[in-house]
């Protein structure tokens, strides 16, 4: 794209997803009004809206701790401490209006505005303007450390501790208290391990009272469970469907793909339960989401397990394995990695979903391309 376009890239921290082993992390979105990204993915994927009400100031300029410097290419980066996005990336041209605030000056042009929006320019008489963040809390309970699984790349420490009902209770109300005290619309708890249907009767009594909290706060209340996926019976599988909880399923691939990385802890296979486990809740109406974690193991086979969710109509997610200690040689290569991915959106292409999916496939990263206000010959593009 030629420089006299206005071009931004940005992942700000604080829209930043929460991760676990399986889950992918990235920028929420900054979006046009009405439109909106979620899945079933573990992660916390909501919108944040485009429309963002900026300050009634009329005079803008440099946050007075704006850091800048000079990339290759023309392109230069600029970070606000002060504020709540990460790091920005523009082009000649937007830091060319991002410069022009040297000297304090209105919005006066959509390319301005935005970047007031991102942080990068302040009000005038006020350095205190924070752009909004996202709409939930997110609460990550560590349900138990027990898990019936082996998992090549794991690195959670495993014992037979399981958290009782007084502490996620304490948490769940420390959330809450947050939320209200912040100005957060919401609170997304997730409901992890180890194996967290371990300690089943925890969830269930955790969840209840997080609801009487939502009820008695007004505000939202979204909840999913991260499983390995091996013991979902009929009625875990129900509860949760009837309560509004999500699941997300580790799914590693199909057959020994999947058993390489992700068996039994006493040895043996795991896929044929997880398999199961799939089924069983499709056939109750309800769909799980499929979080793939990539390793030398099964980067040669992704095709397999994404013609699987596909031919299910599921979602699905690829996490690159991170370093686990003793685990030697998972580590693919990035000739394997890029081989992989494309194998899976040959998949894709086969068979198109009516869902969206391309979020899911580069691990940490939201590949959303929205032109965001057009003016003249001039635009703004967020990925």
């Amino acid at each position: 794209m030629g420089h006299k376009t206005p071009f931004i890239l940005f992942a700000p921290s604080a829209y930043e997803r929460e991760s676990d082993c399986a889950c992918a992390e990235g920028p929420l979105l900054i979006a046009p009004a009405g439109q909106s990204f979620d899945s079933d993915c573990a992660c916390a994927t909501e919108t944040i809206f485009g429309d963002m009400l900026l300050p009634g100031a009329t005079t803008w300029t440099l946050p007075p701790l704006l850091y800048r410097t000079t990339l290759s290419s023309g392109y230069q980066l600029a970070f606000n401490p002060a504020g709540s996005t990460g790091v920005v990336v523009l082009n000649e041209s937007a830091a060319n209006v991002l410069e022009s605030f040297t000297t304090p000056a209105p919005l006066d042009s959509a390319i301005a505005h935005q970047l007031a929006t991102l942080g990068l320019l302040t009000p005038l008489h006020s350095t205190s303007f924070t752009p909004p963040h996202s709409p939930l809390l997110t609460l990550w309970l560590h349900i138990t450390a027990r898990c019936n699984l082996h998992c090549a790349y794991c690195y959670a420490p495993k014992s037979n501790t399981d958290m009782s009902l007084a502490i996620g209770q304490a948490a769940v109300e420390a959330a809450f208290r947050s939320a209200q005290a912040h100005g957060f619309g919401g609170i997304k708890i997730k409901y992890a391990g180890g194996e967290p249907t371990l300690n089943l009767s925890t969830v269930r009594a955790v969840h209840a009272y997080a609801q009487k909290l939502a009820a008695r706060t007004g505000l939202e209340l979204r909840e999913v469970l991260l499983s390995n996926g091996t013991l979902l019976t009929s009625e875990t599988l129900m509860w949760l469907r009837d309560e509004g909880i999500r699941l997300s399923i580790s799914l590693d691939g199909i057959g020994e793909a999947h058993n390489r990385q992700r068996a039994l802890a006493g040895g043996g296979a795991s896929f044929p339960l997880v398999a199961e486990s799939i089924e069983r809740a499709l056939a109750l109406g309800f769909s799980p989401h499929l979080s793939v974690t990539v390793t030398a193991y099964n980067v040669e086979s992704l095709a397999e397990v994404a013609a699987f969710a596909l031919e299910r109509g599921l979602t699905f997610n690829l996490n690159f394995v991170r370093p686990a200690p003793g685990a030697l040689g998972l580590m693919p290569s990035p000739e394997q990695l890029i081989a992989g991915v494309e194998a899976v959106l040959a998949e894709i292409e086969r068979q198109p979903p009516p869902y969206r999916l391309i979020d899911g496939l580069l691990d940490r990263c939201d590949l959303v391309l929205l032109i965001v206000i057009p003016v003249g010959r001039a635009i703004l593009i967020w990925l």
